[in-house]
């Protein structure tokens, strides 16, 4: 198996695996949950009274109405990005995975690969199910800050919120177990469509889109300090 994905030649899943769901009905799952997220956090944790209660005491009356009439504005248009973060999101996953077996002498098909990035995406959908039963649960999410530092299982919830440098907030709370578990499946489906053992398939993983998550993460952390002198 391993030779025919080295020819380049396309890799075909058994039909009883994982990966012979139909791709559109995991498109549309993930989206339906992603969507009921944003709607549950516009609607009943980031809301008028919250805005109202965490800002009113720093910002004019008429620019809280203001920056709220937008918000509202921008309701729908939220929606959309979902959809448009994710798409972008899913194909810089699978550039970075196709440039590591590329320069590791592999090859598989793109679309393979897009495959991956889409059944790998159900972690992150765990994790957006996980923080919604959180958020319904909670009784502390009275203020924009407490929402800002709500990072449930990740690396950044092991240290009070004050002690962490402004710059190194997005890489701790970026750094969380459903992270771990995305990694985990991309690794996963390496193997599965190339055959090739799960430690090779975690490295290859960690040095294509591990590379590119900690790029990222740096150049949020640039922007952040650039912006926060």
């Amino acid at each position: 198996m391993t030779d025919l994905a080295a020819s380049g030649q396309k890799v075909t899943a058994p039909s009883t695996s994982v990966y012979s769901i139909n791709g559109w009905f995991v498109v549309g799952l993930i989206c339906f949950v992603y969507v009921f997220f944003n709607w549950y956090l516009q609607t009943q944790v980031l809301t008028d009274q919250l805005y109202t209660y965490s800002l009113g005491r720093f910002v004019n009356p008429d620019k809280l109405s203001a920056f709220l009439e937008g918000q509202h504005r921008m309701f729908f248009l939220s929606y959309l990005m979902l959809f448009v973060n994710l798409g972008i999101r899913m194909l810089l996953v699978s550039t970075c995975l196709l440039a590591g077996l590329l320069l590791t002498s592999q090859k598989l098909p793109f679309r393979t690969l897009y495959r991956i990035v889409l059944f790998a995406e159900s972690a992150f959908v765990a994790g957006v199910l996980f923080r919604l039963l959180v958020l319904a649960f909670s009784r502390d999410m009275n203020s924009l800050g407490h929402y800002l530092h709500f990072a449930p299982l990740s690396l950044y919830s092991f240290f009070p919120p004050d002690s962490v440098p402004v710059w190194l907030i997005y890489p701790l709370q970026t750094l969380d177990l459903f992270q771990a578990g995305y990694i985990f499946l991309l690794a996963a489906g390496i193997q599965h469509f190339m055959g090739k053992p799960l430690k090779k398939s975690l490295k290859l993983v960690l040095g294509s889109y591990g590379i590119g998550l900690l790029c990222w993460m740096i150049a949020v952390a640039f922007v952040t300090v650039s912006l926060n002198p």
